[in-house]
């Protein structure tokens, strides 16, 4: 994963330099500017792929569209749990947060 900030160079044209840095600041920085952001995939292709087969397999709650309690299912609280997905989640709400509901739309 590459950790990137933009510093503005002191010269007659401003240009940009890409230095490194921890990719989380940017991440809060971003979400405080925008209101979102864009990162480098932080969780691995398998365990979204492995997320999508249960969903796939798991009965929907009501027939509407959408999911309701996801974080009954053992792998998606598993991934609300993960240190990546933590990681972001506390740069922006500290570090006590922690899911309360999962939803699917």
């Amino acid at each position: 994963m590459n950790n990137f900030t933009i510093r503005q160079s002191l010269t007659a044209r401003p240009r940009f330099e890409v230095t490194r840095i921890d990719w989380l600041v940017l991440f809060a920085a971003s979400i405080e500017a925008n209101g979102w952001a864009v990162t480098s995939p932080v969780v691995a292709l398998p365990t979204l792929a492995a997320i999508a087969e249960t969903l796939a397999e798991a009965p929907a709650s009501d027939g509407r569209g959408g999911r309701r309690n996801l974080l009954d299912i053992s792998c998606v609280r598993d991934l609300a749990q993960s240190m990546a997905v933590r990681a972001a989640a506390s740069s922006i709400l500290g570090s006590e947060c922690f899911a309360v509901r999962g939803l699917l739309f």
